[in-house]
């Protein structure tokens, strides 16, 4: 069983052209149970919350802030001799609901209202197997996910029909990142490893 908390604050400024933006008083909570089985099977289950905090784009050009909610479940076989092999599955969702606020000026200043919300689904997998040589040892690994990154439909009110209006989209992302893990174990208690891959994402 585990848990983690986190605080969270960003900040861009605009010396390079972008707007101005930042986030403060964001909060993470995150926390798990990950339960063994026999003939090397586990599964594990996650949950998360994201209190966004305060949103500031442009200098109070607009203002939001928000709430998330994530969960996610996974299975693992490890095969081989004494483990040395694993494969493992996960799926995860999750959603977040965005409250902004934004002010325009079009003939008249007014401002407007918009609560949209975004998700995403996450379908990921792995297989590795580690070879042992001694002190030396190799573990070739390859990890490959399809992520659903979905914007729901919303329109932006109070501002007499002159406001944003966003349709629902949904983009897929598909990722493999094989890599190699070479180490030497110097002895009981201590080990040195270096590993490199490569990261590839579907360009369309």
């Amino acid at each position: 069983i585990w848990g983690r908390v986190g605080i969270a604050s960003i900040e861009r400024n605009s010396d390079r052209g972008d707007y101005a933006f930042k986030q403060s008083g964001g909060v993470q909570l995150r926390g798990g149970v990950d339960q063994p089985f026999a003939d090397g099977f586990a599964v594990a289950a996650a949950f998360g919350y994201d209190e966004i905090g305060h949103l500031n784009f442009d200098d109070g050009r607009a203002t939001g802030d928000g709430n998330a909610i994530h969960g996610g479940v996974g299975v693992r076989k490890l095969f081989g001799p004494l483990g040395a092999g694993s494969a493992s599955v996960t799926l995860s969702a999750g959603s977040q609901r965005n409250d902004l606020t934004r002010s325009q000026t079009i003939f008249v200043t007014g401002e407007g209202h918009s609560h949209y919300t975004t998700s995403y689904m996450q379908v990921g997998a792995n297989l590795g197997y580690s070879f042992d040589m001694g002190q030396l040892y190799a573990r070739p690994e390859i990890d490959g996910s399809v992520i659903g990154l979905k914007q729901h439909a919303f329109t932006e009110q109070g501002l007499e029909g002159l406001g944003v209006a966003g349709a629902s989209d949904t983009e897929w992302v598909t990722t493999v990142s094989p890599h190699l893990t070479l180490g030497m174990n110097i002895n009981s208690t201590a080990r040195f490893s270096l590993t490199g891959g490569g990261v590839f994402h579907n360009k369309d």
